[in-house]
């Protein structure tokens, strides 16, 4: 689990995809911008992501290597498009 809400980021930090298992990330109310590219990474573990007041416009790249997703909070930002099939999530 990494925490690191309301901290300002505007970045993650550096998290090796091997050395790591991520199963929760909850960094809402900072200044990321975009859902992080390395997230996809962690599509076998992550299972809790929490981006909500980001700022983020666009999931589509990330989003759909989540596979074991069950809980997902994007609110509060500027997505204008969602993936078409985010249904399987």
């Amino acid at each position: 689990v990494l925490e690191l809400e309301a901290n300002g980021q505007t970045a993650l930090p550096p998290l090796h995809p091997r050395a790591t298992v991520l199963t929760a990330l909850l960094a809402s109310y900072n200044r990321l911008g975009a859902v992080p590219r390395m997230l996809a990474h962690h599509g076998h573990s992550l299972k809790k992501l929490h981006l909500g007041c980001n700022g983020v416009t666009c999931v589509a790249e990330v989003l759909p290597h989540l596979t074991r997703l069950t809980e997902l909070c994007l609110e509060g930002n500027r997505i204008t498009e969602l993936p078409a099939d985010i249904g399987r999530l």
